[in-house]
């Protein structure tokens, strides 16, 4: 990846890396929503667990634990199984007042998107 068209003259370190191979790769992950997850072949496989009948009740997000800076390149291999589907990345997301977004004191989650 060529970095300097985005002002960066340094190689950037490595913040973080996780195969998603197994269960153990995802411990502290927290589900929201209903969702079957699986590792065939040593692969993350994350299927609906309810009806896409069901619209927006039937949406789910895994979310890493992990604590990202704003400014960060990511990269992931993806490769969608079946239709209808949707891949969404959220990151850098906080709660309304910078708190944890699953804290008990939120009312709603409201999410603060930045990008490079």
């Amino acid at each position: 990846m060529e970095f300097t068209k985005y002002g960066i003259t340094e190689t950037p370190k490595l913040i973080y890396n996780n195969p998603l191979a197994s269960k153990s790769d995802i411990d502290g992950f927290v589900l929201e929503g209903t969702a079957n997850i699986s590792f065939p072949e040593g692969k993350l496989r994350m299927e609906n667990g309810l009806s896409a009948a069901q619209g927006q009740k039937a949406n789910y997000v895994l979310w890493c634990p992990k604590d990202f800076p704003s400014n960060v390149y990511i990269e992931w291999e993806f490769q969608p199984l079946k239709e209808p589907g949707l891949a969404i990345l959220f990151f850098a997301a906080k709660g309304r007042n910078g708190e944890n977004h699953f804290s008990q004191e939120q009312e709603s989650i409201r999410f603060i998107i930045t990008e490079i």
